[in-house]
């Protein structure tokens, strides 16, 4: 095939899609070769009429088919429907299962923050000195080490005067 026979039957095509007498690219493809192939121009009108009339017959197929396609488009909308109706099933039971899940995951936070206020209950109920021992323990000073040691504080009114811990002097000296 030249270029030139590929152009006019493009062009040809183009037209019998463009006027409807070609329901696709590839069939009006079809009826263009059959109209170059006769090589008589001059009756293009007379072929084109041709075409349409051809095209009527196909049409008349076409519904029978398209009645089979109705049976057929039916027959899929209503498994799509089926599918799509089961999908929307297994979601809903999926979002009540996560519901109760988040429903019981709630009761136990609700149960955990109840022993937490009851702990702090308690700890508020008890005497801060008991808390205090239970919690930070002092250490005992040995006493055998401080005893004996001159500045532990240990010491009696009779034993020391209270000028030796407090000068009442002259402050110039």
């Amino acid at each position: 095939m030249d270029v030139e026979r590929v152009q006019k039957i493009n062009i040809l095509a183009m037209d019998l899609v463009n006027q409807g007498l070609a329901a696709d690219k590839e069939e009006a493809i079809k009826q263009a070769e059959k109209i170059l192939a006769k090589k008589d121009y001059s009756s293009l009108s007379s072929q084109v009429n041709e075409a349409k009339s051809e095209i009527g017959g196909i049409e008349n197929t076409s519904n029978q088919s398209s009645e089979l396609g109705q049976d057929k488009i039916k027959e899929i909308l209503q498994k799509n429907t089926e599918f799509i109706v089961k999908r929307m099933k297994q979601f809903n039971d999926q979002f009540l299962e996560m519901n109760n899940s988040f429903d019981a995951l709630r009761g136990e936070i609700d149960i955990i923050n109840g022993r937490i206020k009851e702990l702090q209950m308690a700890r508020s109920n008890t005497p801060p000195a008991a808390s205090q021992q239970t919690q930070t323990p002092e250490p005992t000073p040995p006493s055998d080490s401080h005893a004996d040691h001159p500045r532990s504080g240990d010491f009696k009114d009779q034993e020391v005067s209270i000028e030796k811990f407090f000068y009442s002097g002259s402050k110039s000296k």
